[in-house]
């Protein structure tokens, strides 16, 4: 996937339909979500050091969900183009890729912490 095939980092809308489903229990939800990515994003690249691939797809799988749960559109698109890569790519390609998760994460942290 390159870059002009992206959707769009952040998707308010998801967040607010949400909101309405759900009420005030986005910010606890949000607050987890902010806390869990970057450990799902370490956690990753030490499975992808360690060599557990099956380990790295799981995590590639549930931050794609979680993301595409919450707004986070490019972050879902990422983990889903990655997620199948996992084991049949050169580890520093994934490596690589495990690192810009990492910034398109950093990029959005502040809309999500408007949001709250």
């Amino acid at each position: 996937m390159n870059e002009t095939e992206l959707p769009v980092s952040f998707d308010k809308r998801v967040l607010d339909m949400l909101h309405d489903a759900i009420g005030e229990s986005m910010t606890n939800i949000i607050s987890l979500f902010l806390v869990e990515v970057p450990q799902q994003i370490t956690q990753m690249q030490q499975a992808l050091q360690s060599g557990d691939l099956g380990v790295a797809a799981r995590l590639a799988h549930s931050l794609k969900s979680s993301a595409a749960n919450l707004g986070a559109m490019r972050l879902a698109a990422m983990a889903a183009d990655l997620e199948p890569r996992i084991k049949n790519t050169d580890k520093e390609v994934i490596a690589s890729s495990i690192v810009k998760l990492q910034v398109e994460f950093d990029q959005i942290r502040n809309m999500y912490t408007k949001y709250l």
